[in-house]
């Protein structure tokens, strides 16, 4: 009990302001400790209250008063910057917690509202779907009325339609594990193209070689992030579709996925060292020379696990997760103040810092990538622990010297095994090195928790887009994770 009621305290003290000073040294040390911490009750406990912190502010983002049910609006930040609008592509991936929480639920009413959330979000899809839209199934953003928004924009963003079908086959064999066949027949899968998966996924098969503007919504070519929440869906896809007797278009879907997997692979860059999360750039902004991009990061998270395909494993995603926290360490001043964990921002040039792209002052830290890299080493852990053995290779090496500065024992060549003493000892080290991400991200929230869409790189505040609704879906996702 001591050590929640530390836990509680620290979280407390730490997101106070004093005289309009980011930090104080007692608030910085007391962060720190909690940080440093071994004591699994009083992490255990601070994981439970950011959890229930970021259901609270998800929630009140989904369907919030003026708009049609089932809309997700990106903030609620309604001016300097406009989020007041329904993403595609951020609906899904704020939708997966709410997916979570309805499959795994023992409680009805919990259940029941989760059920309608989706089930609205769904009959919202299926309007969208029919809308006529400017850029079809790939339409980034529509009005919170359900309408498209018809003003000038970077489209297709063809990760829209893959990343609905994935959220929603997800929820449909959920249903069919409870004996809801109808249900899903009639409202998410069946032969015909105009039912809510069907279609998504026939629109992915149709356009994955169609170059299309990215997460970012900044460059039009090919990228990474795209492939791999395609090459997801259609795999999940095929999977449903079999189950459901569509044989053919199981068939299908599996035939792109193994084609788009060479294209996957060709982003790897062995002389640089990393992922390039765009190639065969056509149109869009024109200062992103590196290609490193925290995007391929959460592809990694959101569709490289299951069989391990550029998954949190793979030593090249690895290698490219090393080479962007090397670099927002160096580039960021705010990550050079002595605190514990790095601050994650997007890429290198960005010039967005909230408001506008002028690039004075720079592009700067968002807490959703922060907390994603605190996902990428909770992933790895557990899949380390699921593993009889693990190998860390050349390429990987740099990432776990830098969890494991000189430990001799990390070296290139070394085999983890189940049932070793550093099996447990590499297990615990990513966790806390996780830990050590998230409570970076939750340093420099507001003092009700909240999180706006950036953190200034200089100053350590908030800014931009109020109360970004990705930001809590990337927390529960990450302490789903954690709590494995």
């Amino acid at each position: 009990m001591l050590g929640w009621v530390k836990a509680g305290l620290v979280l407390s003290l730490v997101m106070v302001k004093v005289a309009g000073a980011m930090e104080t040294n007692s608030c910085t040390q007391l962060m720190g400790n909690l940080a440093l911490s071994r004591d699994p009750q009083a992490l255990n406990e601070w994981a439970r209250i950011q959890k229930e912190k970021a259901a609270h502010f998800l929630w009140r983002n989904l369907n919030p008063p003026g708009t049609t049910p089932g809309t997700v609006v990106a903030s609620l930040s309604r001016a300097n910057p406009d989020y007041w609008y329904h993403w595609v592509r951020d609906a899904a991936i704020s939708n997966e917690p709410v997916l979570t929480f309805y499959l795994s639920s023992q409680n009805p009413a919990h259940k029941a509202d989760s059920y309608r959330r989706l089930m609205d979000l769904a009959w919202l899809s299926m309007f969208q779907q029919s809308s006529n839209a400017i850029g079809g199934l790939g339409e980034p953003k529509f009005h919170v009325d359900g309408t498209p928004y018809r003003g000038p924009w970077g489209r297709p963003q063809n990760d829209s339609q893959a990343l609905r079908a994935t959220l929603f086959t997800r929820f449909a064999q959920g249903l069919l594990n409870e004996g809801k066949d109808a249900a899903v027949r009639e409202m998410l899968y069946n032969s015909s193209t105009t039912s809510l998966i069907k279609r998504d996924l026939e629109d992915t098969a149709r356009v994955w070689k169609e170059k299309c503007f990215d997460l970012w919504e900044e460059i039009n070519g090919q990228h990474f992030f795209t492939l791999m929440v395609q090459r997801k869906a259609l795999k999940d896809g095929a999977s449903l579709a079999r189950r459901l007797g569509d044989h053919g278009a199981a068939d299908y879907y599996e035939q792109q996925v193994r084609e788009m997997e060479g294209w996957i692979k060709d982003h790897w860059n062995p002389e640089k060292g990393y992922i390039d999360a765009t190639r065969w750039r056509v149109d869009g902004i024109d200062h992103k020379h590196s290609g490193l991009d925290s995007a391929v990061i959460l592809a990694a998270i959101k569709a490289g696990d299951g069989d391990h395909f550029f998954g949190v494993t793979d030593e090249r995603v690895l290698a490219t997760a090393h080479r962007l926290r090397q670099s927002f360490q160096q580039i960021y001043a705010i990550n050079n103040r002595g605190q514990f964990g790095t601050l994650i921002g997007r890429y290198p040039e960005d010039r967005y810092d909230g408001y506008g792209t002028s690039g004075n002052p720079p592009g700067n830290p968002w807490p959703l990538l922060t907390v994603t890299f605190a996902e990428l080493h909770y992933k790895l852990a557990n899949e380390i622990r699921n593993r009889e053995e693990f190998t860390i290779t050349g390429v990987s090496l740099p990432f776990f010297q830098t969890i494991f500065p000189g430990d001799s024992r990390i070296h290139a060549g070394k085999v983890i095994r189940r049932g070793d003493e550093l099996h447990a000892y590499v297990q615990a080290r990513l966790r806390h090195e996780g830990d050590s991400y998230f409570l970076r991200a939750k340093y420099h929230a507001n003092g009700d928790f909240s999180q706006h869409e950036q953190i200034n790189r200089e100053t350590g505040f908030m800014q931009g887009a109020e109360t970004l609704t990705w930001n809590y879906s990337a927390e529960l996702t990450a302490l789903f994770e954690r709590e494995r």
